[in-house]
């Protein structure tokens, strides 16, 4: 056995701190109840979290092939959508939003 744990009457179970530190745990981190043939099994909710853009590739549905950062010519790419304050919706080529930054 790893801990005893005490069930409070708000139906709350506190996972030691050496326990938290090993398994990674912090404070708003989900976990996974199942109800197995020998007992319960507490495990880290497997969902992915999408922490770094590696995490996004793919969010935007792009099906064609990838095509190297050396490769991408900004001038040659579609209009992207920019919204003015003043003046409102406006389209500018890629190639112009590279120059104004």
């Amino acid at each position: 056995m790893d801990a005893l744990l005490t069930l409070s009457s708000k139906g709350q179970l506190v996972i030691p701190a050496r326990l938290r530190q090993l398994l990674g745990l912090n404070p708003g981190d989900r976990l996974e109840l199942t109800l197995e043939p020998n007992g319960l099994l507490l495990k880290p909710h497997s969902s992915p979290k999408l922490s770094s853009a590696r995490d996004r590739i793919g969010c935007a549905g792009y099906q064609g092939p990838t095509i190297p950062l050396d490769q991408q010519d900004p001038a040659s790419m579609p209009p992207i959508s920019c919204y003015d304050a003043v003046r409102g919706p406006r389209h500018q080529s890629a190639g112009e939003a590279a120059q104004r930054r």
